[in-house]
């Protein structure tokens, strides 16, 4: 049955897999922290969406922030025919 509310994803441009998606956010996070940086403390997920891959990395234990929010990770978005990361978003719970 046809849903005029659901949004059709537009599959058609997608050029970056979710794996080199994937890639190249965990090379910006090398570049940015280092070699070694600790990536068992997220839960990371992949999803693709009309504007592009939505890379989500949420703190396994999230940590107060200086304002009163919850660091509760990011979300980086990639462009799902360059590959290059077009957006960046912390994700903050506030209580």
């Amino acid at each position: 049955m046809f849903n005029p509310f659901k949004k059709i994803l537009n599959t058609e441009s997608v050029k970056i897999s979710k794996n080199k998606a994937l890639e190249t956010v965990v090379s910006e996070l090398k570049n940015q922290y280092g070699e070694n940086y600790d990536f068992s403390r997220f839960n990371i997920s992949a999803v693709l969406k009309n504007d592009g891959w939505r890379i989500t990395y949420e703190t396994k234990n999230p940590e107060p922030t200086v304002n009163g929010g919850i660091s509760s990770g990011f979300v980086y978005l990639v462009d799902k025919t360059s590959g290059k990361i077009t957006d960046l978003e912390p994700t903050i719970i506030y209580p």
